[in-house]
């Protein structure tokens, strides 16, 4: 339970960090489910990946590998590599 619960607090922490990073932005955060944030990102913001995924993975008690997908949907989500 305590991995599982430091998880969601850290996913949680890492989604107002983002929320706040994309402000300004046309892109948002779409949801979350379990440990993993979802983005709607506009075509031409398409630059923000990288700083998107830096913010993701460092949080306060490390920087932690971080997984990319990406697609037109949640259903077609194609692996990627930056």
């Amino acid at each position: 339970y305590l991995i599982q619960s430091t998880t969601a607090d850290l996913v949680l922490d890492r989604a107002i960090a983002l929320h706040s990073y994309l402000q300004d932005k046309k892109s948002f955060i779409a949801f979350i489910v379990h440990d993993e944030i979802v983005i709607d990102l506009a075509d031409e913001e398409k630059e923000l990946v990288p700083e998107i995924k830096k913010i993701f993975a460092t949080n306060k008690l490390a920087t932690f590998l971080v997984n990319l997908t990406c697609g037109r949907n949640y259903y077609d989500l194609k692996d990627l590599e930056l």
